[in-house]
């Protein structure tokens, strides 16, 4: 999936190639798809890195730790609307206020720490990277563009280490559409929880790994039937912070074998409509979400005639 993009990380304008002066906005452009990117010599000096440590868990998340990554730490609580089903629960009980549990019970914080502190990554010239070749690079970039009010800077870009996944389970009941939303905590969020996929990350991350160790739900979403998936794209992500970055976003109709009623700890069968009210509060839900919510919006329009 799209990597956590630790803070604080950027080409200081000290360190620049001369004749060349920084991005005056830190995301440097929105698509490279006009710019001719290269990759000049890393700083010497750009001796630092960040690292997010969550607390009460002990493990950071996957995305930004060195470790093996744990689908466990993902996992936030989520409060249950009342009724047997989750089709009962109604709007004013099924709120954006009901993200505040999740969150109250979990913090991130960020410290910067020396690059050379953090085990499992090294720097050579023109990268930073994890020594086995998983989770990303940080690339060092030198960008030219003819149409922005800078016409050339040097950035940081991050590179994943494989395509992304972004899936969202789907299913009716009591005839109402329901998408299956994760409550996923991730260091560098603002309000440390969002609303997620039921499926989001760069599965190379976990090849090899134990049942109990892979994300829920991942190997259902790449073995998926084709006859049950509504949806199926490659997207690329955005391009002012992620070189050569892409995910498959997915729609796949599950039924209760794959996908109970009663889910796991951290996910929620919630409606479009309970969905769309999240959205319009910032911060909590976040983009491949929202993406996955309009695309079944015009599945749905679609089916409809």
């Amino acid at each position: 999936m799209r990597p956590v993009v630790p803070r604080r990380v950027a080409a200081p304008s000290s360190h620049l190639p001369k004749g060349t002066q920084s991005c005056p906005r830190p995301c440097g452009p929105r698509r490279h798809n006009r710019a001719t990117v290269s990759t000049p010599q890393c700083s010497n000096s750009a001796s630092s890195w960040c690292s997010a440590r969550s607390s009460p868990c002990s493990t950071p998340p996957s995305s930004t730790s060195a470790s093996r990554p744990s689908a466990a730490t993902s996992a936030a609580p989520w409060p249950r609307c009342s009724g047997s089903a989750p089709a009962t629960c109604s709007p004013s009980r099924w709120s954006p206020r009901s993200a505040a549990g999740p969150r109250s019970r979990h913090d991130v914080r960020t410290d910067r720490v020396p690059l050379a502190g953090l085990p499992g990554w090294e720097r050579d010239a023109r990268t930073i990277h994890q020594v086995h070749g998983r989770y990303f690079d940080v690339v060092a970039a030198s960008v030219e563009a003819g149409s922005r009010e800078v016409a050339h800077w040097t950035q940081p870009l991050f590179r994943p280490r494989g395509e992304g996944i972004a899936a969202m389970l789907t299913r009716r009941i009591d005839g109402v559409p329901h998408l299956l939303a994760h409550a996923r905590r991730e260091g560098g969020l603002r309000e440390t929880v969002e609303l997620s996929p039921t499926v989001m990350c760069t599965p190379d991350n976990y090849a090899g790994l134990a049942a109990h160790d892979r994300p829920p739900f991942l190997d259902l979403a790449l073995r998926a039937d084709p006859s049950r998936i509504r949806y199926e794209a490659l997207h690329s992500e955005e391009g002012g912070r992620f070189l050569d970055a892409t995910s498959r976003y997915l729609l796949i109709d599950a039924d209760e074998r794959q996908a109970p009623l009663e889910e796991p700890t951290g996910y929620r069968w919630v409606t479009p409509g309970q969905l769309s009210r999240f959205i319009q509060h910032g911060h909590c839900v976040n983009v491949q979400a929202r993406t996955l919510a309009a695309c079944l919006a015009a599945a749905e329009l679609g089916d409809h005639g």
